[in-house]
């Protein structure tokens, strides 16, 4: 089947006669190259439909030292005053509260709705990574996570912890500007294209029920892209990419945003070859045989769960594989625009919670995004149905929000990043300093959180143990 496809992805290289690429042997290459790379990841697939979850988060920056246990005596804070408490997370929505305030669930529509649905779905038949992320939320900023003691001579403060879940409007979207940052230090000073691929509604059911395979997908993503830069211009690109699956009105669609230097190394030379033409067509066949190509593999090693059977799931492969896919190119722009363009939803939820609104306590109706006609619409949910469609775009544990490929991979940055930082006349920058949630809100609001009403400065005295809910 892959010489099948091999043949097939060259043909389709040809457009009213003329042809559109160097040679048939350019796209074998990048064919067999790309089979390969297929393979080998459908080998995997088995491992990780069965590997335990693992979750990575982000170190708690609230406060040193922020385990959800207790380690310091807080006999002090009885003699220290009036006790103010804040979490985190609340200065998000309404900005720094004054003394003694709070905010209300009711700022917090995703939290609310969660608290509201919570018999509905906190039970065992609920996917553990669903009902884990939905907990640690509903948890967040409030005594069951625990807290931090500080005080002054005169006033003491609780600082809530914070659930740290990707899912989180407020922890990802700090998350998401950490990266954000981290990424604007680290990468070299070029214009960057933007690619979006997207895969035909026929796939979505299979890779639904297989949840497993989006593992393999941006790896056969960046994979067409670098081997179709690699046979057509001899240069190897810096490639970020970012996997969605949601669409405007929630439902799931799975897409790739991939983050592409519009220029490359060309390693022969020694250059750094500065503009390439990226071609639409040229591009969605090396993308479309990849997927194809993988999921084919998948499907020989009995991996796909799926209602079809053998024969019907290969006559759809190659069905699909004959009609054209949608691949969109952006115009080139500067890393800045482009970080801040694919890495919006990286660690966050894929709604805004200002395009929530509560209609009595059943309802919700939410402003979707139709991207066809360029509109917000009004849609409607019973809160269940709302909770649903959140389920399907919950990421599993130990699955990463980005991916990083060619230059941009652990080895290569280890191998080339200085040489090419040299060949570009740049200086490489270090890493910004992570602010601590302190620092975070006083360069955001311009208030500290720490200071007594005063003036003076509150210091750490202890800890608040988890407390749940009887």
């Amino acid at each position: 089947m892959v010489g099948a496809f091999s043949v097939g992805l060259y043909l389709a290289a040809h457009e009213d006669g003329r042809l559109i690429v160097r040679s048939p042997s350019m796209w074998r290459r990048v064919a067999v190259r790309i089979a390969v790379i297929a393979g080998a990841f459908s080998v995997g697939l088995s491992l990780a439909a069965r590997a335990q979850d693992v979750q990575v988060n982000l170190p708690d920056n609230n406060a040193p030292n922020l385990g959800n246990h207790t380690t310091e005596s807080e006999t002090s804070v009885a003699r220290s005053g009036p006790l103010t408490v804040v979490g985190y997370n609340t200065y998000r929505q309404v900005g720094l509260l004054g003394a003694g305030a709070y905010t209300s669930l009711s700022k917090q529509p995703i939290k609310q709705i969660l608290l509201d649905t919570q018999a509905y779905w906190d039970h065992e038949r609920t996917p553990a990574h669903v009902r884990e992320n939905f907990l640690r939320i509903i948890k967040c900023g409030t005594i069951a996570l625990g807290a931090e003691v500080f005080a002054s001579e005169t006033e003491s403060k609780l600082v809530f912890h914070t659930c740290k879940s990707r899912f989180c409007t407020s922890c990802g979207q700090r998350a998401t500007e950490a990266w954000q940052a981290d990424m604007e230090a680290i990468l070299p000073d070029v214009p960057y294209v933007g690619i979006t691929l997207t895969l035909p509604i026929e796939f979505r059911p299979i890779v639904q029920q297989n949840r497993h395979i989006l593992d393999g997908i941006p790896a056969m993503g960046a994979e067409a892209i670098q081997q179709w830069a690699k046979a057509r211009y001899g240069v190897r690109l810096i490639v970020l990419v970012v996997q969605q699956t949601f669409g405007g009105f929630l439902n799931f669609v799975p897409h790739l945003h991939v983050l592409v230097s519009a220029g490359g190394l060309m390693e022969s030379r020694n250059r750094w070859i500065h503009r390439l033409k990226y071609n639409e067509r040229e591009l969605m066949c090396a993308w479309r045989f990849a997927v194809v190509a993988f999921l084919s593999e998948a499907r020989k090693r009995n991996l796909l769960k799926s209602s079809l059977s053998g024969e019907e799931l290969l006559n759809m492969l190659m069905t699909q594989y004959e009609r054209p896919w949608n691949v969109f190119i952006s115009r080139n722009g500067s890393k800045t625009y482009r970080l801040k363009h694919d890495g919006r939803y990286i660690r966050r939820p894929p709604i805004a919670q200002h395009r929530l609104m509560r209609v009595g306590n059943a309802q919700v109706e939410y402003l979707a995004k139709d991207t066809k006609n360029k509109q917000f619409v009004p849609k409607r949910y019973a809160n269940e149905e709302f909770v649903n469609l959140l389920m399907q775009h919950v990421p599993h544990r130990g699955r990463h929000a980005m991916r990083y490929f060619g230059l941009l991979s652990p080895r290569a940055k280890a191998q080339l990043w200085a040489g090419i930082f040299v060949l570009l006349n740049q200086q490489r920058r270090p890493h910004p300093r992570r602010l601590c949630w302190r620092w975070l809100l006083l360069k955001t609001f311009g208030i500290d959180p720490l200071q007594d009403s005063l003036g003076r400065v509150m210091h750490r005295i202890g800890r608040r143990a988890p407390v749940t809910a009887a």
